[in-house]
């Protein structure tokens, strides 16, 4: 099960502070841009050019959508934090969701549990799948030894700046 699994905003700008949301259905939106195209940066108008040519029979949908589907899940299952939230139960208050995701030991946060996280995601999938189409497995596993927390050295100066 992915960690976005009954976590999206559908409607709303952001997942508010307080919100058992993840992720905002713009962000998911940005999440497939990058996975399908490589570039979350594309106009609307180009994306959906780029998506009908891509996805243009019902068998060529179910193909790429198995493939970010299969990706995220797996991903998900690799790294820690986005696994605790995916295992969380339907009925866990709130404050567990806000807990996990702005965790102050994690310096605010997780980078993965971000629009900036999704979109890195999504780069890595839609690369993977260009250059490792038949191992992409292994490398999303090792997604799982990254230190994803915003108070991480990797992140320092160019995901996350100080205020």
């Amino acid at each position: 099960m992915s960690a976005a699994a009954g976590r999206i905003e559908p409607a709303s700008k952001t997942a508010g502070k307080n919100s058992p949301k993840l992720y905002t259905a713009n962000q998911v939106r940005s999440f497939l841009k990058e996975f399908l195209t490589g570039s979350w940066q594309l106009a609307d108008d180009e994306f959906e050019n780029r998506a009908q040519r891509l996805l243009s029979t019902d068998e060529k949908f179910e193909h790429e959508m198995g493939k970010a589907v299969g990706y995220i899940n797996r991903v998900t299952e690799a790294i820690p934090v986005l696994r605790e939230l995916a295992h969380l139960k339907a009925d866990a208050p709130v404050s567990k969701v806000a807990e996990i995701r702005d965790d102050p030991a994690a310096g605010g946060g997780h980078v993965c549990v971000s629009a900036t996280g999704l979109v890195i995601l999504g780069r890595i999938g839609h690369d993977l799948f260009e250059r490792h189409s038949g191992d992409w497995q292994t490398f999303a596993d090792r997604l799982g030894t990254v230190q994803w927390q915003k108070s991480a050295q990797i992140w320092e100066n160019n995901v996350v700046v100080p205020l």
